[in-house]
């Protein structure tokens, strides 16, 4: 949509006729996503709708393998962290005496005692892992055997509500 001015320069209107695509900051993206944003987030910070960004992963490569670069290295961080808390671990901790120099800074840190501790394996960790790790065979639903059950059993025990189904193998 343009427009002659009074002095015959063309006025083009920015509102309705630039149809031009806005540039997809790439490096941007994946320090978003690096940085934990969400979608929303991301989309937000680049003027665009949720949508609009999930069209760009969908529609444009370099954007979805740098989304996806992103978002890959905090999930290993936080899957090294929860392997270390499912198994346990030992740790250093130093105590250390502040030196001050009576107004309240701090002019040094000297270390007094190192104390070795061993933090303990985590029963939630463990069980996150294993039901990611091997669905099949660590699912947290319960099963009954109800083939050598009479009818009345397996009709009580539908009307029970324990269960969401009864199911004859």
């Amino acid at each position: 949509m343009s427009s002659k001015s009074k002095k015959g320069r063309r006025i083009v209107n920015r509102f309705k006729g630039n149809s031009k695509p806005k540039p997809k900051p790439v490096n941007l993206i994946e320090r978003a996503a690096k940085a934990g944003l969400t979608n929303e987030q991301i989309a937000s910070i680049l003027g665009i709708t949720r949508d609009a960004f999930q069209k760009w992963l969908r529609s444009d490569q370099r954007v979805a393998r740098a989304h996806q670069r992103g978002r890959q290295e905090p999930n290993l961080k936080v899957e090294n962290s929860l392997f270390r808390r499912a198994l346990g671990y030992n740790v250093v901790e130093l105590e250390e005496k502040v030196v001050t120099n009576g107004g309240g800074k701090v002019l040094r840190k000297i270390p007094v005692m190192r104390r070795h501790k061993h933090v303990p394996a985590s029963v939630k960790a463990i069980e996150i892992w294993l039901y990611n790790r091997d669905p099949d065979r660590w699912k947290r639903q319960a099963y009954l055997n109800v083939r050598n059950m009479s009818l009345k059993d397996k009709t009580e025990l539908a009307h029970s509500g324990l269960f969401s189904e009864v199911e004859e193998d």
